[in-house]
C-alpha cells in the first residue's frame, strides 16, 4: 500500500501542539529523509523534495528488493547503500533515475513534477525495446502445397 507520505503531517501537526516536550512525533524510521530529520532537530517542516526522496526509497526497494537507506535513528543522518549495478542497460537508466530522486542534498534532488515524463519516457523505451518482432507477412494465394487458400 502507498500513501501521501506528506499526510502525515496533518495528523503530526495538531499533535504537536498538546505534546510534552522532549516526545517527538512519530517518523517511517525506514523512510525517513534528510528534511525529516532536520524536522526532527529543528521542527522545520519538510519541503515536497522530502517526499520525492521517500518516493524514490519505495521505488528503489520495488525494483531491487532492498530499501537503500541504512538503519538510523529519528536524529541521525541519513546513509544510503548504493544501488546495485547491472550490465542490462534498462536496469541502468532506472538506476539513474532513482538516484536522482534519492539524493541526500534537497537541491539538487529531481522536483516532483518533473517525475512523470521522465519515468513515462522510460516506460516508452522500455517496451519499444522489447516489442516482438513483426512476423513475416503472411503470402494470400498459393500455400506451401500449392493448393489456394
Amino acid at each position: 500500500m502507498l500513501g501521501d507520505f506528506g499526510l502525515v503531517f496533518q495528523d503530526v501537526a495538531s499533535a504537536l501542539t498538546a505534546r510534552p516536550e522532549g516526545i517527538t512525533p512519530p517518523m517511517a524510521q525506514n523512510y525517513r529523509t534528510p528534511e525529516l530529520v532536520k524536522y526532527q532537530v529543528t521542527g522545520k517542516p519538510p519541503p515536497p523534495a522530502s517526499d520525492v526522496f521517500q518516493l524514490g526509497l519505495v521505488a528503489s526497494e520495488l525494483f531491487t528488493g532492498k530499501n537503500p537507506l541504512r538503519p538510523g535513528g529519528p536524529t541521525k543522518p541519513v546513509e544510503l547503500e548504493l544501488l546495485p549495478h547491472s550490465p542490462d542497460p534498462v536496469w541502468e537508466t532506472i538506476k539513474v533515475r532513482l538516484e536522482e530522486m534519492i539524493v541526500l542534498e534537497t537541491e539538487t534532488r529531481l522536483p516532483a513534477y518533473s517525475l512523470l515524463p521522465l519515468w513515462l519516457n522510460l516506460y516508452s523505451a522500455v517496451l519499444r525495446r522489447q516489442r516482438p518482432r513483426q512476423r513475416a507477412p503472411i503470402v494470400r494465394g498459393h500455400s506451401a502445397h500449392g493448393s489456394e487458400s
